[in-house]
């Protein structure tokens, strides 16, 4: 893991990025029910390459690919049971 001047950091352009952390098969979603076990041991699975710029500092998922993404009837991410998001904030 070091820097690679072919990967650029998607806020500044700049061109010195590093890996700082890999995983080759980790689920898409954290969000997507599945009727089964068998189900969810199948769920689409993407690469997690977390790279920083030392330029901006700025940190992103360097393999990110957005046609992996499925945002339908299945995904759920209601905060509808938690205490802090049901508590309305005065500002």
């Amino acid at each position: 893991m070091g820097v690679d001047a072919h990967v650029t950091c998607p806020l500044c352009a700049g061109r010195e990025t590093f890996v700082f952390l890999h995983r080759p098969r980790v689920p898409v979603h954290q969000n997507l029910l599945h009727e089964t076990g068998e189900a969810a041991r199948a769920a689409v699975r993407g690469e997690l390459e977390m790279r920083a710029c030392p330029g901006c500092g700025f940190v992103f998922n360097g393999a990110f690919d957005s046609g992996l993404l499925e945002y339908g009837e299945r995904y759920e991410n209601s905060q509808n049971a938690s205490p802090v998001f049901s508590t309305s904030v005065d500002t």
